[in-house]
């Protein structure tokens, strides 16, 4: 798993997951210029942790997540 982060930030959100999934990091990047914490954190919540649930599963199987 990469891991990124962001200027300027408070420490809750001092590094996340970088996701390889194309086209995700502009959705949110746009997200983030649009809308405010709150909204972007109620609108990608429901795709982070079905993305976590798929990396625990994986996981657990001994399997290397696609």
């Amino acid at each position: 798993m990469k891991w990124a982060t962001r200027a300027g930030i408070h420490i809750d959100r001092a590094a996340c997951a970088r996701l390889e999934a194309p086209g995700l990091d502009v959705v949110l990047r746009g997200l983030s210029m649009t809308c405010d914490d709150a909204h972007v954190l109620a609108l990608t919540a429901p795709i982070f942790d079905g993305l976590y649930e798929y990396y625990r599963r994986a996981a657990r199987l001994g399997r290397d997540p696609a």
